[in-house]
């Protein structure tokens, strides 16, 4: 999807993650493991999908240089109100960190290519 990407959670800080998971759940998209009293944070690797209206310049650049192609990597540090932070992090780039407004996102989910590819598969066997 050319104005989507995918991302893992991440977090450094147990309050940004308890408000993701917060926001997540409360928009009817966390996972019931969430919902665990005792889960660890910083082990979680959901992956999620996000969507944008128009990707952000810095994201096509990382896409036109095969960023995380070359074991560069771009997580979900933290999901709010005001938008998705991102944390990026390449080994000949050090890390950065990229905030993108809910203005500019249009989804998230967690559907990959790969499962739209085997419901196509398997409709056309119909």
């Amino acid at each position: 999807m050319e104005n989507s990407i995918e991302c893992r959670l991440s977090f450094s800080d147990e309050r940004l993650a308890k408000e993701t998971i917060e926001y997540l759940m409360n928009t009817g998209i966390g996972h019931d493991k969430y919902k665990d009293d005792n889960i660890n944070y910083y082990k979680l690797d959901d992956i999620y999908i996000i969507e944008f209206k128009e990707k952000p310049f810095i994201f096509k650049m990382l896409e036109y240089n095969n960023f995380t192609d070359n074991k560069g990597s771009i997580d979900i540090s933290h999901i709010g109100d005001i938008g998705i932070s991102f944390y990026i992090a390449g080994p000949d780039m050090g890390d950065g960190c990229i905030l993108v407004p809910m203005s500019n996102i249009n989804c998230i989910h967690t559907i990959k290519n790969e499962q739209i590819d085997e419901y196509t598969r398997w409709r056309n066997k119909e």
